[in-house]
């Protein structure tokens, strides 16, 4: 008793649910009562067709306006449930019907397995069941047979699916009735639809081509308007795109509505160049373009769906109204065509608003209506993009006819200023034949005075090393000189005391003073020999060169010329000392060689690696840095060439200049302390004129190392 009570009390408390039953075959819309169907909101939108079934969902279903709660307009998905029974005596069918995003049914037929079928707007056409672009799903009821539906919707938009209604199709006078339509009045707009779409296509291809010729932005946004109409109403993306891809359809609708508003008014901005003529609109105009945005917020469902028509379509007309009012009152010339091209609008309107009122009062019938409408729309929209196009395109020849002109005539302008320009070329031709002559009279002066120049400063560096070599040569000198005086004098006191012996009759102790006197005399023409070559060194040194190769050795020439060198920085500086190191190869074989010149290249060398070693040792004495000066002067051969190396633990030279010691003029030295001149003779002394090579390595602040390599055998004739 118990539970009988439970279970009629459960019955009870349970909205009645009646069903719909089929008793004619002549209808074509049957419509649900709010008794007919009962509704199930799923909050989470998870719940599955087996728990909407069980007995704990199965007893919150409740029927619309008749619960005890207000219905919630948040939840997006809700289950509608309904029985359906065919009462004919023979077979019927139904179509189920859908207008939401998602749509699913699951039909239960008396002792049959469920059947599940999908259909909806965001659904692929490749996914839906029934008809595709009707969203109409086909149900065959056997005489008498009874189904039980359950459709599950999901909208985007919460509200929106509180105005659905259940309703079937008689599916025979639904299919005919659609076919009649399709044959008929229906297939009319469609066709001026494609028409239209293939001529705005045209234009905007026709005005693109004109941008990119002129690269006038006016053409730009033009043909972007009209290409956005022929997308819009293109017939293409509804079958190709839409179909499979119906989830883009709101963000398509939205950025080309948006679009549509944006482009015709920078259209507007540079048909009347508002940025230049009416600044202040112009700000107005850019306002009216950044509103466009605020449609994406539909996607977010932040503002209602109407935004995006209401937002475009008051950006356009305030656009259209506010520029034409504001230069009709400037009586700027390109208010007549704009006035022209927008007029069919104004008369779309106006017939609009008749054949509304008309099918009012059923003067004009639907069908009737909908032709008319399709064809003033249209036409209104195929005026302005015509006639735009037809205005941008004289703008365009009369700018390119403008063009032409301005060409021919700085085409004249510029064959009279070539006329008048070879006249004058032809006179200042002749004064500059004159003026020629004196010029090059004058640079071959020129260049005889700069070689006389040359050779001064060539001379002049001789004469310099010249300077530094003398102090050399005086404390070369100066010893055989001492020794000769000195052997001199001892031969003289030897000769007194050979004559006191030979009065004595000491014969024999007068023979062996003789035999002194005979050594100190082989010393004192020795060391006058030794003074001879000194001076005629000098003199070699200090006379031009012959250029006449000799055999040589240069292990003697080199270091006759590193003490030469050493003792003539010294007569300068008496505190200078510096560690001298000789590597000479006692296999050297003899070189013919310029003794003079090569000898200067050693004389210049030395001379830099012994300024390297005391400029270092004057920058480490002021840091405090113990530091030994060091050159070491070395020989070596490979039987083909002699290779003499110059090292230094000097200053070194700084990366950046190690290209440019080389060239004349250029020195590191202070002003006054060199010509430039040393390096450059000696690149060419090597290098020109005895077929050799000189080479640098060096670290700035840590050596410096000069490497010169001389053939032995003679490569180069020198005349």
């Amino acid at each position: 008793m118990l539970l009988l009570l439970i279970q009629c009390g459960t019955t009870w408390s349970q909205d009645t649910l009646s069903t719909y039953l089929i008793t004619s075959d002549t209808t074509i819309e049957y419509k649900f009562s709010k008794a007919q169907y009962q509704i199930l909101p799923d909050k989470t939108g998870e719940l599955s067709i087996d728990e909407v079934k069980s007995d704990i969902y199965a007893k919150q279903f409740f029927t619309k306006g008749k619960s005890p709660t207000n219905i919630d307009t948040n939840v997006n998905t809700n289950w509608y449930r309904y029985t359906v029974k065919n009462t004919l005596a023979k077979e019927f069918s139904v179509m189920l019907h859908t207008n939401q995003d998602y749509s699913d049914f699951y039909v239960i037929r008396d002792g049959q397995k469920q059947t599940h079928y999908k259909n909806g707007w965001l659904i692929p056409w490749k996914d839906k069941d029934g008809l595709e672009g009707d969203n109409l799903i086909p149900l065959t009821l056997a005489a008498g047979e009874q189904a039980v539906i359950y459709n599950r919707i999901e909208n985007r938009r919460p509200d929106t699916q509180y105005s659905f209604e259940v309703k079937l199709f008689n599916a025979e006078r639904y299919v005919f009735k659609l076919f009649k339509e399709r044959q008929g009045y229906f297939d009319f707009p469609f066709i001026i639809l494609s028409i239209f779409a293939g001529f705005c296509l045209l234009g905007g291809l026709f005005n693109s081509f004109l941008f990119i010729i002129d690269r006038q932005k006016v053409h730009l946004y033009f043909s972007l308007f009209i290409l956005d109409i022929a997308f819009i109403i293109s017939p293409l993306y509804s079958v190709v795109v839409l179909r499979n891809y119906p989830f883009t359809t709101p963000v398509v609708v939205i950025i080309s509505g948006a679009g549509l508003a944006i482009f015709f008014i920078q259209f507007t901005r540079y048909y009347f160049q508002t940025f230049i003529n009416t600044p202040k609109w112009d700000k107005v105009l850019i306002g009216l373009i950044l509103i466009q945005c605020v449609p994406l917020l539909m996607l977010f469902n932040i503002v209602p769906e109407g935004t995006l028509n209401w937002v475009m379509f008051s950006a356009i007309l305030i656009s259209c109204l506010g520029t034409l009012i504001l230069f009709l009152s400037l009586r700027h010339k390109t208010v007549k065509s704009f006035a022209i091209a927008l007029l069919p609008f104004g008369v779309t309107l106006i017939i609009t608003f008749l054949l509304v009122f008309a099918a009012k009062f059923k003067v004009v019938i639907p069908e009737i209506i909908e032709v008319i409408s399709a064809i003033s729309f249209y036409s209104s929209i195929a005026w302005p993009v015509l006639y735009f196009t037809w205005v941008l395109f004289k703008q365009y020849d009369w700018q390119k006819r403008e063009i032409i002109q301005h060409a021919l005539d700085a085409e004249r302008l510029q064959k009279e200023k070539e006329i008048e320009r070879n006249a004058l070329i032809e006179q200042q031709k002749v004064e500059l034949e004159i003026t020629v002559q004196e010029r090059t009279a004058e640079l071959r002066q020129s260049i005889a005075d700069l070689q006389s120049t040359q050779k001064q400063l060539i001379q002049s560096e001789k004469m310099a090393s010249l300077g530094e070599l003398t102090a050399g040569i005086a404390h070369e000198i100066q010893n055989p000189m001492n020794f000769v005086n000195n052997f001199s004098e001892v031969s003289n006191e030897l000769i007194d005391e050979m004559t006191e012996e030979l009065e004595k009759g000491d014969v024999e102790e007068a023979k062996a003073i003789a035999s002194s006197i005979r050594q100190n005399l082989q010393k004192i023409a020795h060391h006058g020999k030794r003074a001879d070559s000194i001076v005629k060194g000098m003199l070699q040194h200090s006379r031009a060169s012959s250029h006449q190769k000799e055999p040589t050795d240069v292990n003697k020439l080199a270091d006759e010329y590193l003490r030469l060198a050493y003792h003539g920085l010294r007569a300068k500086d008496k505190s200078f000392n510096a560690e001298l190191i000789t590597d000479f190869d006692p296999n050297l074989p003899i070189a013919s060689i310029v003794p003079q010149d090569i000898g200067r290249v050693f004389l210049n060398l030395l001379t830099n690696a012994f300024y390297a070693v005391q400029d270092r040792k004057k920058k480490e004495k002021v840091s405090g840095t113990p530091f030994k000066p060091t050159v070491k002067l070395s020989t070596s051969t490979d039987q083909e060439f002699i290779t003499i190396k110059v090292e230094d633990n000097g200053s070194g030279i700084p990366e950046q200049i190690k290209e440019k010691v080389m060239q004349p003029f250029f020195t590191t030295k202070p002003t006054g302390e060199g010509t430039g001149l040393g390096l450059s003779m000696s690149y060419d002394i090597v290098v020109e004129a005895h077929g050799g090579t000189i080479k640098i390595n060096s670290e700035e602040g840590e050596f410096t190392e000069f490497t010169i390599t001389i053939p032995i055998e003679p490569k180069t004739i020198i005349s």
